[in-house]
């Protein structure tokens, strides 16, 4: 699960941790056929498939320094919108090493929490309201 998904749960885990929270969850668009549908994804299909997972397992992952990372982040648009802060704060921590360097979480890793969804349990508790 992501980050939303874990701290839902410890919103619901029966503590006051929270009064309110603003979450935004890639793995919520893939949970019931009706998401599914209005993406124009078919209703049945293998989490694995999604665009996301896909997208995401083809990430760049190494470069040869800090530097190199930097640029080829900077010059993607889903990057180069982000307010330079973030993105400096985002190479801080998601891009580890000295010399060499590689993202702190694998594509396969990243794709594989894409795909793991959110569970039903935790789906039906925001329904109600908890």
């Amino acid at each position: 699960l992501g980050g939303g998904s874990a701290l839902l749960n410890q919103a619901f885990a029966g503590t006051k941790r929270f009064q309110r929270m603003v979450l935004f969850e890639p793995m919520y668009l893939f949970v019931d056929a009706g998401s599914r549908e209005l993406l124009g994804m078919p209703s049945t299909f293998d989490r694995m498939q999604s665009p996301i997972v896909q997208q995401t397992l083809q990430r760049r992952a190494q470069w040869s320094t800090r530097d190199e990372a930097a640029t080829s982040l900077s010059g993607k648009p889903f990057y180069a919108a982000w307010d330079p802060r973030a993105l400096h704060g985002y190479l801080q921590g998601g891009v580890v090493g000295h010399g060499s360097v590689r993202l702190a979480c694998s594509p396969a890793t990243e794709a594989n929490i894409f795909a793991s969804g959110v569970p039903l349990g935790l789906l039906e508790l925001l329904n109600c309201g908890g």
